[in-house]
């Protein structure tokens, strides 16, 4: 099945505390951003609320697509080692 987002919303990953507002928008698909629009000193931190968000039982309403950091980064091998586990949710 071939799905098609017309419209995309970057979220930056620190700033995962606005989900209900950006829920609430008209994109089709939610992607949370963990490399660029994160701050170097949050970018853990922001994973880890993500994380939790899966943990909590997915409180998207929209499709999420995740961008990590870059995969020859520690933290960027970090990035796709502990989404992995929720990979069905996004």
């Amino acid at each position: 099945m071939l799905y098609r987002f017309k419209s995309n919303l970057f979220v930056p990953g620190h700033k995962m505390h606005n989900l209900e507002d950006v829920q609430r928008t008209d994109v089709n698909a939610l992607i949370i951003d963990l490399e660029d629009g994160c701050p170097d000193d949050l970018k853990k931190e922001a994973r880890e609320d993500l994380i939790n968000n899966f943990k909590d039982g997915n409180k998207f309403s929209k499709p999420v697509f995740v961008r990590v950091n870059d995969p020859i980064t520690d933290l960027g091998r970090e990035d796709i080692d502990l989404i992995s586990d929720y990979q069905e949710l996004i």
